[in-house]
């Protein structure tokens, strides 16, 4: 028992310690497109999100997790709101879509940044982009140049990655370019609808934390000053789901170092379940199994019988054994013996009516016999032990 409490300390110890290493070893960057507020890593939205709110002073900046078909009902059918959506592609549910354009038809403003569109919110706006992969350019270093419509000598400067996107279609009759980037491709446009309006981009990587830090501020106050100043909400249901809980669990599956931590307590605990989970115990002896002593116990008797020379008793005992068997085993009653008795007993054991006749005979002669010899109760034993070889079954 010692040596088991031993080797649970050492494994306990060799755990958290792998744990804490895990923990507090330098953190790579997570390279992810989250676009969260809620994430610090450079292609979340962390730093923007706090520059929107003062973009907006003295008035409301809440944040949602939920779809924008129950969002709806936290809105009047006058309400003016700023509602801003960064994704990397938006393709909202048609339930979703309908509720954003009635509360944009309503008198809300909707900024939308993505890299694509698609569902019935791309159709009811005929918006089609094209998204640009450059696998040959270093993520970190290349350079991709903005400008802003209302200043056309201006270019604002942005660190991206590999992949751009710019419209290919939209809505010509109501949708106004507001920007482009270097090459003269359209990636900001506004679109009324209704009382409201659409602010679309095509760069959502550009609201991002790093980019942000790399000359960026500028373009991004003025992209988001087209909006008006207003109650605004930040979506982060369509980035993160739905809100709920953060359970410890959760946290850890959440942070790599943590989750393979985590896995690797449970392989551990897993393997000492089988190694060193077994019943330990002293030998259990083999206690053999009472003999059953009841042939001995038959011989015996059937010795002194035999020794004594009273044949014609044993005989009674082996006749009266044999018609209790007919009667437990075949079900016939023995209280009555004559002919249809034989032909009863002979269907139902299928045992030859005329050999049945000559057996009873014989046992009938036995009976009568006081002074049974040694032969006759012989064949009285061979007799029946022939009618039970042939009837069990």
């Amino acid at each position: 028992m010692k040596k088991n409490k031993g080797l649970i300390i050492v494994l306990v110890i060799s755990i958290a310690a792998i744990v804490l290493l895990e923990y507090y070893k330098p953190q790579k960057n997570n390279w992810t497109q989250t676009f969260s507020s809620n994430d610090k890593n450079p292609f979340g939205s962390y730093v923007v999100y706090d520059l929107i709110q003062d973009l907006f002073p003295s008035q409301s900046f809440t944040t949602s997790r939920q779809t924008i078909y129950e969002n709806q009902k936290n809105y009047p059918e006058t309400a003016s709101f700023n509602y801003l959506f960064i994704n990397h592609e938006f393709a909202p549910s048609t339930y979703d879509v309908e509720s954003l354009l009635r509360l944009v038809n309503q008198g809300a403003t909707c900024f939308i940044a993505a890299y694509t569109f698609s569902g019935k919110f791309a159709d009811t706006l005929h918006l089609e982009t094209y998204v640009h992969h450059d696998f040959n350019i270093d993520t970190i270093t290349r350079y991709h140049y903005l400008k802003f419509s209302s200043s056309p000598s201006t270019y604002y400067r942005s660190r991206i990655g590999y992949q751009k996107s710019y419209f290919t279609s939209f809505d010509s009759t109501r949708t106004t370019v507001l920007g482009s980037d270097s090459l003269n491709y359209t990636n900001f446009i506004a679109m009324n609808y209704g009382k409201g309006k659409f602010y679309i981009h095509t760069m959502p990587i550009v609201f991002t934390n790093y980019n942000i830090l790399y000359e960026n501020q500028g373009y991004i106050s003025k992209v988001l000053s087209w909006l008006p100043i207003q109650s605004t909400q930040w979506d982060e249901y369509y980035k993160l789901g739905r809100s709920g809980p953060r359970t410890p669990l959760r946290f850890i599956l959440s942070n790599e170092s943590l989750r393979w931590s985590y896995y690797t307590l449970l392989i551990l605990i897993f393997i000492f379940i089988i190694f060193h989970g077994k019943r330990r115990q002293r030998v259990i002896p083999v206690v053999k199994p009472l003999e059953n002593t009841t042939l001995e116990f038959t011989e015996t008797v059937g010795r002194l019988y035999f020794q004594h020379g009273n044949h014609h008793d044993l005989a009674e005992k082996k006749i009266a054994y044999f018609l209790d068997y007919i009667r437990i085993h075949l079900f016939l009653s023995t209280a009555v013996i004559d002919h249809e008795f034989y032909e009863r007993l002979a269907r139902k054991s299928g045992y030859a009516a005329k050999d049945i006749e000559m057996l009873f005979q014989y046992i009938e002669s036995c009976l009568k016999n006081k002074h049974l010899s040694d032969e006759g109760l012989r064949i009285l034993h061979e007799k029946i032990e022939l009618f039970y070889k042939k009837t069990r079954r």
